[in-house]
């Protein structure tokens, strides 16, 4: 296996969008740490944040590395997106997660592949715009209390509702649930015990956050104002789901982040997240010291 040539040099570039041109600080510490890290092996590095539609792929190096961490509103420019990610295949550039898992990770369809390989996964019906699958999958929910509606690609939190009481003609034509929708069964224990977020870089596990929805929320996400914890503790029996769950990928992800939800004392998956996921750098100490470790390995892999 070749190491990485002394002083060779690379372009990282965090990807980011309109509204958040410069990420979170999270992801300045991240640039930073970048360049610290490949400073001290002795490699030329840039390091910066760029909205992913200013950038223009052409002019880019082939030392460029592309990072999608905070490209968080690619669910609401999909095909844009998709001709993105095109353009870095005819390119060639260099990219993690890799295209295949990110493509992969795109649309929520990707639990009910993992579901159909026996992994356990939150309640859901997956439906496509049509009327007659519409039809049957609302009569189906009907055995959910306060069941959960979400476009099959979006992120963040955005378009997801309780089912109860929404004007669906009036929902489904918002751009969002173009590509269909998936029904949930909401879980209760999300709102006592919370999302059980696991970290993970080059398949290795290194740390876990817990996630706990604000007093009448049902989304565990920041913008919702979820509260966010490290978890000291992970049980074995999630930690042997997600790895399973990553050796099933034909590709060694850089970063993963597992989301769990724990029913009637099940581990069920949540969300698997290969994209943008926050990975709650500020959180564990030496997590942006080990993320970039994985980097370094994943870029001797390539050369």
């Amino acid at each position: 296996m070749k190491s990485m040539p002394h002083k060779s040099k690379n372009d990282f570039i965090i990807l980011s969008c309109k509204d958040y041109p410069q990420g979170n600080s999270a992801l300045q510490g991240l640039c930073a740490h970048l360049k610290a890290f490949w400073a001290e092996r002795g490699v030329e590095c840039e390091a910066k944040i760029a909205p992913w539609r200013e950038l223009d792929l052409k002019n880019l190096s082939s030392n460029s590395v592309l990072l999608p961490l905070a490209v968080w509103d690619y669910s609401q420019h999909y095909d844009e997106f998709l001709r993105f990610l095109d353009e870095i295949k005819r390119l060639n550039l260099a990219v993690f997660n890799p295209l295949p898992l990110l493509r992969w990770n795109l649309s929520k369809l990707y639990l009910k592949e993992l579901e159909n390989l026996g992994f356990d996964i939150v309640p859901s019906l997956f439906v496509r715009l049509s009327q007659n699958s519409i039809d049957e999958a609302l009569k189906r929910a009907k055995m959910w209390q306060n069941p959960i509606i979400k476009p099959l690609v979006s992120q963040s939190g955005n378009g997801v509702f309780r089912l109860d009481g929404l004007n669906l003609n009036s929902l489904f034509k918002d751009k969002l649930f173009k590509n269909g929708f998936v029904l949930q069964e909401f879980m209760s224990e999300i709102s006592d015990k919370g999302e059980l977020c696991l970290v993970f870089f080059n398949a290795k596990f290194h740390y876990a956050i817990t996630r706990k929805v604000a007093c009448g929320e049902f989304r565990a996400n920041s913008q919702f104002g979820a509260s966010i914890h490290r978890c000291e503790v992970v049980e074995k029996s999630y930690l042997d789901t997600a790895r399973q769950i990553l050796a099933q990928m034909p590709q060694k992800p850089l970063y993963a982040r597992i989301d769990f939800i724990t029913h009637k004392g099940k581990a069920l998956i949540n969300e698997v997240e290969l994209i943008e996921p926050s990975l709650y750098f500020d959180y564990d100490k030496g997590a942006l010291q080990n993320f970039c470790e994985a980097l370094f390995a994943s870029l001797k892999h390539r050369i």
